[in-house]
């Protein structure tokens, strides 16, 4: 039954970026004024970097590149609680977010890698 759970999260991962990068694609292609060749190659490359740069932000996120800033946030929002809601040290909340399960982050880079290569691709021909 985990396996089965496991392949329909990522049947969910993968169709969720696909859709999520074509409504980028399209939004970047009629957001982009110039009648040209490049229109299409400019919409091919802004949703491959987004989507590159976005994985790149999801793994630096999952090493805990980030855990001191959400650590400052949530003792910062508990000085203005009566009862505190987060009263674990620093290293005791590191401890807890690194035994979380961390989601998988390749879709989302194979998505942005396949535009992205397209875009190169066009640009080549184009070129």
């Amino acid at each position: 039954m985990d396996g089965q759970k496991k392949l329909k999260s990522l049947i969910i991962n993968i169709t969720f970026n696909i859709v999520i990068s074509q409504i980028l694609f399209w939004v970047a292609f009629f957001l982009n004024s110039k009648e040209s060749d490049y229109r299409i190659l400019d919409s091919f490359f802004v949703t491959g970097f987004s989507y590159l740069l976005f994985a790149l932000l999801r793994v630096v996120t999952s090493e805990g590149a980030f855990y001191s800033v959400n650590w400052a946030m949530k003792k910062l929002v508990d000085l203005f609680r009566r009862t505190p809601k987060y009263t674990m040290k620093y290293f005791e909340y590191v401890e807890s977010r690194q035994n979380e399960p961390k989601g998988t982050i390749w879709p989302t880079a194979v998505v942005g890698l396949i535009y992205f290569i397209i875009s190169i691709i066009m640009y080549l021909i184009i070129k």
